[in-house]
C-alpha cells in the first residue's frame, strides 16, 4: 500500500505541472524505478529516484540511460539497501 502511495505522489508531482511532462514514471517496484525523460531531465530523474528509493529505506543508484529518440531517454535506477 505504501508503494502505491509513493508512486501516486511521484506521478501526481510529475504529471500535474505541464501538458507534456519532462519526466514520466514508467516502472516502479521495491527494487527499481524507471523514468522516461523528455529533453535534459536526468538531474530531475535522479532527484525523483532518490526520493522514491528513500521512502523505501533505500538508496537510488543509476543503472542505465537509454536513448529512445533525439529528445527522449529512459533512465533506470536500482533501489539498493
Amino acid at each position: 500500500m505504501r508503494r502505491l502511495a509513493v508512486i501516486g505522489l511521484v506521478s501526481a508531482t510529475l504529471f500535474g505541472c505541464a501538458e507534456q511532462p519532462s519526466l514520466q514514471t514508467i516502472d516502479a517496484s521495491t527494487e527499481a524505478v524507471a523514468f522516461r525523460i523528455h529533453g535534459r531531465g536526468l538531474a530531475e530523474a535522479e532527484k525523483q529516484a532518490s526520493l522514491y528509493c528513500a521512502n523505501l529505506g533505500r538508496v537510488a543508484v543509476l543503472g542505465e540511460v537509454r536513448r529512445e529518440s533525439d529528445e527522449i531517454s529512459v533512465a533506470q535506477f536500482a533501489c539498493r539497501r
